[in-house]
């Protein structure tokens, strides 16, 4: 999923934190490490974080909190100072999404869901 803009990706952000804590009731997310490096076309930051919370059906039929690790990468523009990408690079675990497989063009447009791999980030 592509956004272009300041206002799209505000407003994505906006529709993923109602999203968020309509499914999840006291959602936290807490950020863990922030690293920065010089990459050729830019600053890049990488951001490790947790995000933890209880699905609000969990809390009728009962259940365990849930809890997923992963890591963003903002890449800045050099000469606006502005992001010009931000990319999910790793979920752990990856989200569910078993319950699109039969949904045919749904399952294609939750591919988003889906970061380009996986990874443990406790150890």
């Amino acid at each position: 999923m592509q956004f272009t803009g300041r206002s799209q990706y505000m407003g994505m952000a906006r529709v993923l934190r109602i999203a968020m804590n309509a499914w999840f009731s006291s959602p936290t997310l807490t950020i863990l490490l922030l690293r920065q490096q010089q990459a050729p076309d830019g600053l890049d930051v990488c951001v490790r974080w947790v995000f933890e919370g209880m699905a609000r059906h969990s809390e009728i039929i009962g259940g365990q909190a849930s809890r997923y690790e992963g890591e963003f990468r903002y890449r800045i523009h050099p000469k606006s100072g502005l992001v010009s990408v931000h990319e999910v690079t790793a979920i752990h675990p990856a989200p569910p999404t078993g319950i699109f497989a039969t949904a045919g063009p749904l399952a294609r447009w939750m591919g988003w869901l889906a970061p380009r791999g996986s990874l443990s980030l406790s150890k």
